[in-house]
């Protein structure tokens, strides 16, 4: 469906709905191939948490994409769509009992750990006494969008302890495991993570651990992936050459899900203020796919605007004529602010904005504040 049939479509007496996402399943087919060919030593697994659109999947599946799951509920979702449980990877250091036991029993034995307690767990339970583990360490790129190294990953004063206490348990670790971001922006602080995978490495040997598996987790965009390729192939030669053995994989979500999904919503109200300001209420809201700005710390670009042609007796106003624009969200909460101090043309209710890139972290953590289900609208779907 071409981007003109979809704006056809989304303004058509045939929709009904204030809310689309369109995704391009065909750009997937690019990205890929330039995984492939950018970091062929890395087998990518992707981390359904970023967007879990049962569409978007299938193709990722498809394409002998594996899966990284931090929940029972999405290992569910791949194996509902008949993909082998040793193509997904349980990454989540903190776990529920409950999950641990569903993963293991379903087959899915491979799981991050990054304290004592956790190993604790794991071992105490029914299913698990051929769990793979990986030791998740700290790494982190204080400029990445989204930090997480404040919450996971051991430093390296607990590495010794950790090491010491799965050999007492009889826990089979086979590899070591790091994130330095979301969408990361220094490539060196992966460079200076696989060292620190060599560091332990050495020292799991020690312990009579045979490290077999390194995880370099996520961090890449589309805009940062090729820079981020070269630090890394050149790290692995370095620190993991081929010889070794190790098998190499990565987490990653941003860059499959964000640029394949292109966000349409409808403007429902309208006022101009004393200042000559006009505001706008959007048909979505910072507790629906715009909570990406609070939880991802995104910056999203001024929307496109999409004239309302049902409505055939009005023109589009002078498109010349910028006015000072603030576009809110649907809700009773009144800071829900989407764009605030942009310049419009302007618009009218039942005109649309369309948000590009709009597919990673929008739609997954969307909720129903309010009573309204932001998660339930309109997909459609390019192949």
């Amino acid at each position: 469906m071409s981007i003109n049939s979809i704006n056809h479509y989304i303004l058509s007496d045939s929709c009904r709905s204030n809310s689309i996402l369109h995704y391009d399943l065909n750009k997937i087919n690019k990205l890929y191939n330039d995984w492939c060919k950018y970091l062929p030593k890395v087998k990518p697994y992707y981390a359904v948490k970023c967007n879990s659109d049962i569409e978007l999947l299938k193709t990722l599946r498809d394409l002998d994409i594996n899966f990284d799951c931090a929940s029972a509920a999405e290992i569910k979702a791949c194996l509902d769509l008949d993909i082998n449980y040793e193509r997904i990877i349980y990454a989540n250091p903190y776990k529920f009992k409950h999950d641990i036991v569903y993963a293991c029993n379903n087959g899915v034995k491979t799981m991050t750990f990054d304290s004592i307690y956790e190993l604790e767990k794991i071992k105490e339970l029914p299913f698990t006494q051929y769990s793979n583990l990986i030791m998740r360490i700290y790494a982190n790129d204080t400029s990445a969008q989204c930090n997480l190294s404040d919450k996971y990953g051991a430093e390296i004063h607990e590495w010794e302890s950790l090491l010491e206490r799965a050999h007492d348990l009889d826990m089979n670790v086979i590899g070591i495991s790091f994130h330095i971001g979301s969408g990361a922006k220094n490539p060196d602080i992966y460079k200076e993570a696989l060292k620190q995978c060599r560091k332990l490495y050495e020292m799991a040997i020690l312990y009579g651990f045979d490290l077999s598996l390194i995880d370099i987790g996520g961090g890449f965009t589309v805009n940062n992936f090729k820079l981020m390729a070269s630090t890394i192939n050149d790290a692995l030669d370095m620190y993991f050459p081929d010889e070794m053995g190790c098998k190499v994989i990565a987490e990653p979500g941003r860059y499959f899900a964000e640029s394949i999904a292109t966000f349409y919503t409808k403007i429902i109200g309208k006022r101009t203020r004393q200042n000559g300001r006009i505001d706008y209420i959007a048909a979505d809201s910072l507790y629906g796919l715009f909570n990406c700005k609070l939880y991802d710390h995104s910056i999203i670009q001024p929307p496109e605007i999409i004239l309302n042609i049902n409505n055939i007796s009005r023109k589009l106003h002078n498109p010349k004529i910028q006015h000072q624009t603030r576009i809110m969200g649907c809700t009773c909460d009144s800071n829900e602010i989407l764009f605030d101090e942009i310049y419009l043309p302007e618009m009218e209710p039942d005109d649309w904005i369309k948000i590009n890139n709009f597919g990673a972290y929008t739609i997954s953590a969307a909720s129903c504040f309010n009573g309204i289900n932001f998660k339930d609208i309109k997909c459609i779907y390019d192949y």
